[in-house]
């Protein structure tokens, strides 16, 4: 969009006045041009105007993408232009670009087309190879300045970039995921400066039993890196172990462990014998999010409301006095599902009272978003 020019004009009487002495030079333009042969002499040489380079936008980049791209590699395309991630890597305000290429004799291929899961299955399907390019930024101009190899994949599942750390823009993560038959693989490179060369590279896997998550769990700005790994233990069941990977500033080393069946199972048990000896105060330390927990005391509710509320009794009128309580036992991992609080289920607790009635209640238990740190488990009562 050109730039609006506002022009004041003064008109009275219907007249246009104007000021313009006749020895008043006329303005003219500013010009560059060479300079003469006695400028040289005298050694005053005027200072040429340089052109300000390009604006780099995603449509200025996929317009120069399709020229400077090499003969043997092709463009991944949707609705014909290019896939295009743009970020700078060296701070100087013009961004460097990221693209997905092929294999030129399977240029007709679009990112559409090879997103089709059930390619996995069709007879004979064709194998593509990816590549990861990288696009130097040269005062608004693009050149491909390095080619990563990907592999050969039958299903294209995304392209996508993240930062690595919320409070600067390097390093930068660039992940390319793919879909096989045994679930999906994830390239994860980290970049940090124009070299284009990775300072860290990982695949990450999401399978039956290995899953791999990035995200900051600490709060502290850096992303982790969670890979959980499902393996069978005799006398648990499906255990499900956890590891905490953090960077250092060149990798993600391994920084803990924890799982989640073992220590879900005594987490229940220990509830039950606060519940049942009456420690309700102990039980809402142990066992229900302390912010939750405050809410509800500020509210007028006893230790007791709050321990029954925790296990899903609300009405008071079934306030009761618990004198057995059966807890179910978990054999595998049951967080199947999450939200902004972490991730939860919703087991059923059976309670007699000391009449010998029976209540069969559900509630919701939840693992944190960080299930490394004090509190792995708790309990978020209405």
């Amino acid at each position: 969009m050109r730039p609006l020019i506002a022009v004041g004009i003064l008109l009275i009487g219907g007249c246009l006045l104007t000021n313009t002495p006749r020895d008043t030079p006329q303005e003219r333009p500013i010009v560059s041009s060479a300079p003469s042969v006695e400028q040289k002499k005298n050694g005053d040489t005027p200072q040429l105007l340089t052109p300000a380079p390009p604006i780099l936008n995603l449509a200025e980049a996929q317009r120069q993408l399709n020229r400077n791209i090499h003969p043997s590699i092709s463009l991944l395309k949707e609705r014909g232009r290019a896939i295009v991630i743009l970020h700078d890597l060296n701070h100087d305000k013009n961004p460097e670009a990221f693209a997905l290429g092929i294999d030129s004799e399977k240029r007709n291929y679009t990112a559409l087309q090879l997103a089709d899961y059930s390619r996995l299955y069709a007879e004979n399907p064709e194998a593509v190879k990816f590549y990861l390019l990288i696009f130097k930024n040269k005062q608004g101009e693009l050149y491909l300045q390095r080619s990563i190899d990907l592999g050969e994949w039958y299903v294209f599942d995304f392209f996508s970039k993240l930062q690595l750390d919320s409070n600067n823009p390097l390093p930068v993560m660039i992940l390319a995921s793919f879909q096989a038959r045994h679930g999906t693989e994830q390239k994860l490179f980290i970049f940090n400066d124009i070299s284009g060369k990775p300072i860290y590279q990982k695949t990450l896997e999401q399978t039956l039993s290995v899953q791999s998550m990035i995200e900051d769990i600490n709060g502290d700005g850096i992303v982790d890196l969670i890979i959980q790994e499902n393996t069978m233990e005799e006398g648990t069941g499906y255990e499900t172990f956890l590891t905490w990977h953090r960077w250092n500033g060149k990798t993600f080393y391994e920084y803990r462990t924890t799982n989640i069946v073992r220590n879900l199972n005594n987490f229940l048990r220990v509830t039950k014998e606060l519940l049942l000896e009456g420690r309700h105060n102990e039980f809402i330390s142990y066992g229900v999010d302390p912010l939750r927990a405050g809410v509800l005391k500020k509210a007028g509710l006893k230790d007791s409301e709050i321990a029954l509320r925790s296990l899903g009794i609300k009405d008071p009128a079934l306030l009761i006095e618990i004198n057995e309580l059966q807890i179910p036992e978990i054999l595998e991992n049951p967080f199947s599902s999450r939200d902004k609080k972490g991730y939860f289920f919703s087991p059923a607790f059976k309670i007699v009272d000391q009449n010998g009635n029976t209540v069969v209640t559900d509630t919701t238990l939840y693992m944190m978003i960080n299930p490394f740190g004090k509190k792995q488990f708790a309990f978020f009562p209405d």
